[in-house]
């Protein structure tokens, strides 16, 4: 028989640091021939193999998975100064710039405010099919946030206003010390 190197890239579209994470000893698998490197020596030469080959591309469909404004979770896998990258789904990583970290403040870099290995909700606000990134950002669903808490102590405010509206007025503080009773001496 003939032996055949699969490299950890070449696993599959999700992260793997080490083969058996993704497969174990003595497991038969379907693999493409990727690569032949005859020996120099005439001796056996070797065989490059791939299972990512042969699996389904997750590009594929992520326009459907991943459209403009969809919410998302996904977890921190690398830290650059200029952001973060997020997993969104094993093969997919969407970038978070620093300048869509925070909303109420100003990130030099993304160690401020993740961590690698934290799950966080972002947004998508940018989509390349042909380039293969995924724009993200933290600070739309913050802005939201936001946003309703305005939106709700608005209503709190009005509704104060329009019932103290309803009541009578007392009118103001002259009229009212002219109408009060003088005390007697």
């Amino acid at each position: 028989g003939v032996d055949g190197l699969i490299y950890v890239s070449e696993l599959g579209y999700g992260r793997a640091s080490h083969p058996s994470d993704v497969l174990q000893v003595g497991q038969r698998v379907e693999a493409q021939v990727v690569k032949l490197e005859p020996d120099p020596k005439g001796g056996r030469g070797r065989v490059g193999l791939s299972l990512r080959a042969l699996a389904p591309d997750p590009w594929a469909t992520a326009a459907e998975r991943f459209p403009m404004g969809a919410s998302v979770r996904g977890t921190v896998r690398r830290l650059e100064q200029f952001g973060a990258f997020v997993e969104l789904a094993p093969g997919i990583d969407g970038l978070v710039h620093v300048s869509r970290l925070a909303l109420d403040r100003r990130v030099s870099h993304p160690r401020q405010i993740v961590s690698i290995g934290d799950t966080v909700d972002v947004t998508v606000v940018e989509l390349d099919l042909v380039k293969r990134r995924i724009g993200l950002s933290m600070v739309e669903r913050a802005k939201q946030a936001k946003e309703g808490a305005e939106a709700e102590e608005r209503r709190d405010t009005e509704k104060v206003l329009a019932q103290s509206s309803e009541k009578p007025s007392l009118g103001t503080l002259a009229d009212l010390l002219t109408k009060s009773p003088k005390p007697k001496p």
